[in-house]
């Protein structure tokens, strides 16, 4: 829309003012003289016209300056071309010359307002695209949040609660298992408490990487609030799998975890409630519900 004003705008900006003003003197008394040589004997009502848009052109093309300098050389080559021997009317020069020079004057100003107003808009335009490039970020980067826990990187408790939404059709369907497995880090607030906040979050970080690296392909395991974890087992043939996965998380929290700088040992167990479908429930609030009591009863009184 404002493209065609902003090359203009560029130009008369990049071009120095004597330099504009220079282009202006060229061009119109390179073509006052062309219209004087070309016009002999004509009536002077026509060739003020032209000498006018000579003037309104140059503005147009170089802004104030160029036009009020080819305003001034149209009103000194308008008194040249004067036929030898004719004289000047004062009052009829004087109105000529104000209007040339008011012409190249007003047209010039108005040329620069309107290539500053297409300089603000095409800068207006380029800021709203780059705030709408950010809050397009920030809509990305709030949505990841929805779905991904920025500490660990794992599928938070609504994309567990999807991909858990999607795996029961196909449970019902083939008649297998599928189980929550809700998990509780113990005693985790001494962790933050005795070597910091940083070093908790280290240790989040390599359970979560642990609990991923037992698990199958297909299974998930998420992270829901502070010290909680979320396993969803899915495609089991009986609850013996269940079992068998419950002891692989058991395991792989039996190695110390090493962190911290300077670097420490630190052992750390978890509470397990578990639920299995069909058998717990038959969606993911009631199955949720039963994991969760079940984890409440195993770790009782006991301060986190």
């Amino acid at each position: 829309m404002f493209g065609n004003r902003e090359g203009p705008e560029l130009f008369r900006r990049a071009v120095a003012w004597h330099w504009q003003a220079i282009g202006g003197v060229v061009f119109s008394a390179i073509a006052v003289g062309l219209l004087a040589a070309s016009s002999s004997g004509q009536s002077p009502g026509p060739l003020v016209a032209i000498q006018m848009l000579i003037a309104v052109i140059a503005a147009v093309g170089g802004g104030l300056i160029a036009g009020l300098s080819a305003s001034v050389v149209v009103v000194l080559l308008h008194v040249l071309h004067l036929a030898p021997g004719q004289s000047a009317d004062g009052t009829s020069f004087a109105i000529f010359a104000i209007a040339i020079l008011m012409t190249g004057v007003l047209v010039g100003l108005a040329r620069e307002d309107l290539g500053h107003i297409g300089h603000e808009l095409a800068t207006t335009r380029n800021l709203l695209s780059a705030s709408n490039a950010r809050i397009e970020r920030a809509k990305e980067t709030e949505a990841m949040r929805a779905y991904y826990d920025p500490k660990t990187e794992l599928p938070t408790r609504r994309l567990v609660a999807d991909r858990f939404s999607q795996i029961l059709p196909q449970a019902r369907r083939t008649g297998t298992y599928a189980a929550l497995v809700l998990l509780d880090l113990n005693k985790f607030k001494e962790v933050n408490q005795n070597f910091g906040y940083d070093t908790g979050d280290e240790v989040l970080r390599q359970v979560g990487q642990r609990l991923s690296t037992v698990m199958r392909r297909g299974d998930t395991v998420g992270r829901l609030d502070g010290n909680k974890f979320i396993v969803l087992l899915t495609a089991l043939s009986d609850r013996g799998g269940v079992d068998v996965a419950v002891q692989k998380l058991n395991d792989a929290l039996a190695e110390p975890f090493t962190v911290g700088r300077p670097a420490r040992d630190l052992f750390v167990s978890a509470s397990m409630g578990l639920a299995v479908f069909p058998d717990d429930g038959e969606d993911w609030d009631a199955l949720y519900s039963v994991s969760d009591e079940a984890l409440r009863i195993v770790k009782g009184p006991r301060v986190e």
